[in-house]
């Protein structure tokens, strides 16, 4: 899926040579700017695992996941000539693919998450509380819970549960204060745990809250 998407939008590209693979974010942006493909390229390379990921956990369905993939590509695309470098390319690609996702989010109605997308996302970072969880009804839930939180709370959750990233770097994303990342997701935490519990789908440990 994604080499098609590439040729769509690249058309052909000749083969990279190894060291413009290595160039550092500044020089790539730089390069994509002035309309080098090849650089674009790389771009997408290096940034297609995380928004993959990101586009997964929040929409939740994997026969929709490869269409926002495409959407929020397309959208970094599109929106690379306003990128001025005033915070790290990783996390505008993070506020890009959280604004495309959620905006899919908002015009689709609300589904459940599959079981195995949910599976997924739970355990794909396993120094978080939510890998705690065990049964296959458990995990589903929590996968509901989450689609259930408002926006801003639904992705301080994520960013910091499940992608594990630092205050500063969700600040970033989030275009807030430290503060306010903080504020967040410790309401996140509590509404979290609270639904978990008065859904009747205990965890036992709930450390970290």
């Amino acid at each position: 899926m994604f080499s098609l998407f590439l040729s769509i939008i690249l058309a052909p590209v000749q083969t990279l040579q190894k060291s413009n693979r290595l160039m550092d974010d500044k020089t790539l942006v730089n390069l994509c700017k002035k309309g080098e493909r090849d650089a674009l390229e790389v771009l997408f390379e290096k940034y297609y695992p995380e928004v993959y990921r990101m586009v997964l956990h929040i929409v939740g369905q994997r026969e929709d996941t490869d269409d926002v993939v495409q959407m929020a590509m397309l959208e970094i695309h599109r929106s690379l000539p306003s990128f001025r470098g005033d915070s790290k390319l990783s996390s505008w690609v993070y506020r890009v693919t959280l604004n495309v996702s959620n905006q899919y989010l908002r015009k689709k109605y609300k589904q459940p998450f599959e079981t195995d997308i949910a599976e997924e996302l739970l355990t794909d970072r396993q120094s978080s509380p939510l890998s705690r969880l065990e049964s296959s009804e458990q995990l589903q839930k929590v996968g509901e819970i989450i689609r259930s939180m408002p926006e801003k709370k639904r992705t301080a959750f994520i960013l910091a549960e499940i992608e594990q990233l630092s205050s500063e770097e969700m600040a970033e994303i989030m275009d807030c204060t430290v503060s306010a990342v903080w504020s967040r997701l410790h309401q996140a935490r509590q509404m979290f745990w609270a639904r978990v519990e008065n859904s009747g789908y205990f965890i036992s440990e709930k450390s970290n809250r």
